[in-house]
């Protein structure tokens, strides 16, 4: 969309997924550890559709060779979190070629309960904090147990769903923590590596990747992709990761735009506008961030400000 900002056409984690694919195959280790790929506002399943069909584990004799991975997909709604689970039934996702794991949770920067706006469609948002975390650090949210991992991996939408539910609500560090520590979740483990944080959460992207920030600190998650609609979101968004060493890209459909607060900013990012588009964040200086920007200009002259923009090197020098 534009409305006094780039026109970003409609680019998200469709045309990025064969590159990602790429890089998890060639740099992550040949396949030697497990690859997580976190889709927090999963809707009703079109980028776990995408995920699960460019992220397939290799079988039969290849077997050896590829890269396990298992996906996470996140919908705090429930009613649209049921409607992801009949496109897993229908696609018939699960082991040993896929693993997918779906979680009717919200994601934030706070652990506790959230109330949940819910339309029925993929404008509902976390609106306000029930509980959370106290004054001494602890949550009101207990240790996720297994059967606390059973009940919010299952369809549980009710006849009176109301249009406002109260969620259960993590950040990514306690979520993964939790996960890590349930040992009838053998799909997820403290050595596995985030190979992918999308985010798509009608607005409140800043505050689930701010929940992020162990992990991003420990450079464990390789990629973050979130939804840009306004520019204050973008500065604080990009701010953030900034200080984890996360260099971002606005998605353009023909070449990625750098963006950062001080050395890659635009006179209209300052204009308040409500836009649309989405960026893509990786580690600054990493062999996958560099992997992806070539191959995404492999056929553009952009291709020769790789040197530049990798570097650092400030757009005003």
């Amino acid at each position: 969309a534009r409305r006094g900002n780039f026109d970003m056409g409609c680019s998200d984690l469709a045309p990025l997924a064969p590159y990602l694919r790429a890089i998890m195959d060639r740099l992550q280790n040949n396949g030697k550890r497990r690859e997580l790929i976190f889709d927090v506002g999963a809707n009703n399943g079109q980028d776990a559709d995408t995920i699960m069909g460019v992220f397939h584990k290799a079988v039969g004799m290849c077997e050896g060779y590829g890269t396990s991975f298992t996906a996470i997909s996140i919908e705090p709604s429930p009613g649209i979190f049921c409607e992801l689970e009949k496109l897993v039934e229908r696609k018939g996702w699960g082991p040993p070629e896929q693993e997918i794991l779906r979680l009717n949770i919200g994601m934030s920067d706070t652990v506790g309960h959230f109330e949940f706006e819910d339309p029925g469609n993929e404008g509902g948002k976390l609106v306000n904090v029930v509980d959370g975390n106290t004054t001494n650090g602890q949550h009101k949210l207990p240790l996720m147990s297994f059967e606390e991992f059973k009940k919010i991996s299952t369809c549980q939408v009710s006849k009176d769903h109301s249009k406002r539910q109260i969620v259960p609500t993590y950040t990514m560090d306690e979520l993964v923590s939790s996960l890590e520590k349930i040992k009838e979740v053998t799909s997820v483990n403290v050595k596995d590596e985030i190979l992918l944080l999308k985010v798509d959460a009608e607005g409140h992207d800043e505050f689930v990747i701010k929940g992020a920030k162990n992990l991003l600190a420990n450079k464990r998650i390789v990629f973050v992709l979130f939804e840009i609609k306004y520019n204050k979101q973008l500065l604080k968004t990009t701010e953030f990761l900034d200080t984890h060493d996360y260099q971002c890209f606005i998605i353009h459909p023909t070449c990625l735009i750098p963006i950062h607060y001080k050395d890659w900013w635009y006179d209209h990012l300052d204009k308040l506008d409500y836009w649309w588009a989405n960026a893509i964040c990786g580690v600054q200086g990493s062999p996958s961030l560099s992997m992806l920007f070539k191959m995404y200009h492999s056929d553009s002259d952009f291709l020769i400000a790789h040197d530049l923009i990798m570097d650092g090197t400030s757009s005003t020098d």
